[in-house]
């Protein structure tokens, strides 16, 4: 019997991990599930047949999107021949909205069941985007409660699954062993410096982020700095920009969470890192950069806050420092601030986050309902 097919498709380094987590779920299940798509190491340990690398659709902002526009549509043009010649059972799409959207037209014109995981972050911006979305998918899987509602009023099947880093965002150094690893003494504070996953990201924002360290380290000289290393970038550019830095930052490999958990406090970009930070308990400062152009671009009206914790939260509990606001000498201050008395308070804050995120077994309960949609085990009990 010839086994099921699913094609997965993961654009950006942080779906690369929750498609990982998702299809090593489903193969502990049915090891006979096979996947294959668009990813990046994470789902390639996992056991998917990786088509395109994560890293060549990974850009962000509508000016990145023009200047790589022929690249994308080449990809694009790629994965819809590979589809309708191998005509898989199932579509997994994860997050990375823009371009799975466009993507799920082709999905829909072979008939291919289409399942969603990580909604859009409609209830955010761009809220008329769930017309589209609730046209073209079969199933929704959230990791946000709240967002439940949005596609249950549109007809949408929807599962909450629960946040998928509750199971994931777990160091597995404790923070003595992780500075030692890195070269770094346990005895004194530490500050990590996480830019992104994406390489206009790492041009854009860790210049401004390693002039922050050299202001923090001129005020506090006992102070360490360390960069977790995205695997969508190359260490080579990290490693060259970090070393025409004025002060030392040990770029960390396959550390992430460690770093995160170890560090007194973060210097954070925009996004699922934010996340990660939260679940480890570490105080941060979120930071972010885009072309001017797409900054005026992007219709934000309404949006009270930029980043994910504090959407979550529905306050104003991490620091938000957005285009002129980022500066190195605001990213200093901000992060230097962390280091006392508001670190505190916003580890208590934190702790609260945590807890709306829901509980373990994320994979799990995606899993089983991935499994459902290819009619191999009963629906998962308490699935919505």
């Amino acid at each position: 019997m010839k086994p099921q097919e699913v094609f997965i498709l993961a654009g950006e380094a942080s779906g690369d991990v929750k498609g990982g987590g998702l299809v090593e779920a489903v193969r502990s299940i049915n090891p006979q599930v096979h996947f294959w798509g668009v990813g990046g190491n994470r789902m390639r340990e996992a056991g998917a047949e990786i088509f395109i690398d994560s890293r060549e659709l990974s850009v962000n902002g509508l000016m990145e999107v023009v200047v790589h526009l022929r690249r994308i549509w080449y990809i694009y043009r790629r994965l819809c021949d590979a589809l309708r010649a191998r005509r898989p059972d199932l579509v997994v799409l994860i997050d990375f909205p823009d371009f799975n959207l466009f993507f799920a037209r082709q999905v829909n014109r072979l008939a291919i069941p289409l399942l969603w995981y990580v909604s859009p972050q409609v209830w955010a911006w761009r809220r008329y985007r769930l017309a589209k979305i609730a046209r073209r998918i079969s199933r929704m899987m959230v990791v946000f409660p709240f967002e439940l509602p949005l596609y249950r009023d549109r007809g949408v099947p929807v599962d909450f699954v629960g946040h998928p880093l509750v199971d994931l965002a777990r160091p597995r150094l404790s923070r003595a062993d992780t500075l030692r690893k890195l070269g770094l003494d346990p005895g004194r504070p530490m500050i990590a410096l996480l830019p992104g996953s994406r390489r206009s990201e790492l041009a854009r924002i860790y210049p401004t982020l390693l002039r922050a360290a050299e202001i923090m380290a001129r005020q506090r000289p006992d102070l360490q700095f360390a960069t977790p290393v995205a695997p969508t970038l190359d260490r080579f550019a990290v490693a060259a920009q970090t070393a025409r830095a004025g002060v030392e930052v040990v770029p960390a490999d396959n550390l992430t969470y460690e770093v995160m958990a170890a560090a007194d406090a973060a210097v954070v970009a925009a996004g699922t890192a934010t996340i990660e930070c939260a679940l480890v308990g570490t105080p941060m400062v979120m930071v972010y950069r885009l072309s001017t152009f797409t900054y005026l671009w992007r219709p934000l009206i309404g949006l009270e806050h930029y980043c994910m914790v504090n959407l979550i939260a529905g306050a104003g509990v991490v620091p938000e420092l957005v285009q002129a606001d980022c500066s190195p000498e605001r990213v200093a201050n901000a992060a230097l601030d962390l280091l006392g008395a508001a670190g505190v308070v916003q580890r208590q804050a934190l702790a609260e986050v945590r807890a709306r995120l829901g509980p373990e077994g994320a994979n799990l309960r995606a899993a089983r309902v991935l499994l459902d949609m290819l009619g191999s085990v009963p629906h998962a009990e308490g699935a919505a």
